[in-house]
């Protein structure tokens, strides 16, 4: 669920500027990140000041490339294993509609009491807001959103997959999991 909002806010808070879908070359976006760090995180990070470094410093030059993002999903990781908790991933999950692999990256963890605060808390002491500038600065326009659905509709027609108009996030996932890269073009 966690995930679902902060992918919405992600796609529904318009970036100042577009940057390549792996995070190069991106333009300083002061201004977002000042708008973003302004917003209240979702949970209490906790007293661990560590997460707010790692911030200071990803956001020191105004940007968020893909290795920042993927240094603050790591830190995420060691932060729930350093808990007691065994962490599956990071791995990636298949973009959205107009966004570019790569994505986003997800960790998993075998249900167990306490789990969801620490991974709550962990999510917001490391990873939240590195990854709502890494959506901004990564969003796709609308035309990069039409053209992307419009070829996983091709793709989906050319392997028998009805699709609805619009399709949901669940009816996009099966033609890529069958094989179809909109992202490709």
């Amino acid at each position: 669920m966690r995930s679902a909002f902060i992918l919405l806010i992600g796609v529904m808070v318009g970036a100042c500027s577009r940057a390549p879908a792996d995070g190069s070359q991106t333009d300083p976006q002061p201004d977002l990140i000042g708008r973003i760090l302004a917003q209240p995180l979702p949970d209490d990070p906790g007293p661990d000041v560590g997460g707010k470094a790692l911030q200071d410093e990803v956001f020191a030059d105004g940007t968020v490339t893909w290795a920042e993002y993927e240094r603050a999903v790591l830190a995420e990781a060691e932060c729930i294993e350093s808990s007691g908790y065994a962490v599956v991933g990071p791995y990636e999950i298949p973009p959205s509609p107009g966004y570019r692999p790569p994505y986003l990256l997800r960790l998993s963890a075998e249900s167990a009491p306490g789990l969801a605060d620490v991974m709550a808390r962990c999510a917001a002491q490391w990873r939240y807001y590195i990854e709502w500038v890494w959506l901004e600065m990564t969003a796709p326009t609308e035309e990069e959103t039409r053209a992307w659905l419009e070829r996983l509709r091709a793709c989906a027609a050319e392997l028998g997959i009805g699709l609805p108009d619009p399709p949901s996030d669940d009816d996009w996932g099966t033609p890529i999991a069958a094989g179809c890269r909109p992202w490709e073009e």
